[in-house]
């Protein structure tokens, strides 16, 4: 879990100590033609007991487990979808709500903390094999973190999911091209 112990200190700084930590997710996907597909997900994270089994149900939602076993855990839901009107064309979006709350989705006071992503891939735009890729990414300052350090969505100091992490921003552009087995 690579969890600091703050109570043991030396001259190369913090221990860390390793702690049980799981990390448990489904996804379904629904295609429903060539054109569109939609994916829904849970995942959830936990630490500091052994493997929880009705996490391992396929068909049984985390919201509710989590819920039951006293809101202990940090759970995240995502919703993806990707359209491909034709090819050579992808515009997609992804949309995450972290710890949510689904009896508290509409008042001010949520905890419904969310990340977002858009986006669209085009290939030969213009000029053949060419790649032309743009993304923006936003996720809140809450996000992957949690009120228990051992249930945070980190690993050895770096976010499981988005690079940057919580309170980020990012455009991303990129136009490559391959000629002759190289790519510029």
């Amino acid at each position: 879990s690579n969890v600091k112990d703050i109570n043991i200190i030396d001259f190369n700084g913090y221990k860390f100590y390793e702690e049980p930590r799981y990390l448990v997710g489904h996804q379904l996907e629904i295609l429903f033609n060539d054109l569109l597909k939609i994916s829904l997900g849970e995942l959830v994270i936990y630490g500091n007991r052994s493997i929880e089994l009705s996490y391992l149900m396929p068909f049984v939602p985390f919201w509710s487990t989590q819920h039951y076993l006293g809101d202990l855990d940090n759970l995240q839901w995502n919703l993806i979808a990707q359209f491909k009107p034709f090819d050579g064309f992808n515009l997609f979006g992804t949309f995450l709500i972290d710890e949510i709350s689904p009896g508290k989705i509409f008042e001010k006071n949520n905890r419904n903390w969310v990340a977002w992503q858009c986006g669209l891939i085009k290939e030969n735009l213009f000029i053949n094999n060419s790649n032309f890729h743009i993304e923006f990414t936003w996720t809140d300052h809450r996000v992957y973190r949690h009120r228990f350090l051992i249930n945070d969505f980190y690993s050895w100091e770096y976010p499981i999911g988005f690079w940057a992490g919580p309170h980020a921003q990012e455009l991303y552009i990129d136009y490559t091209v391959k000629y002759n087995n190289n790519i510029i």
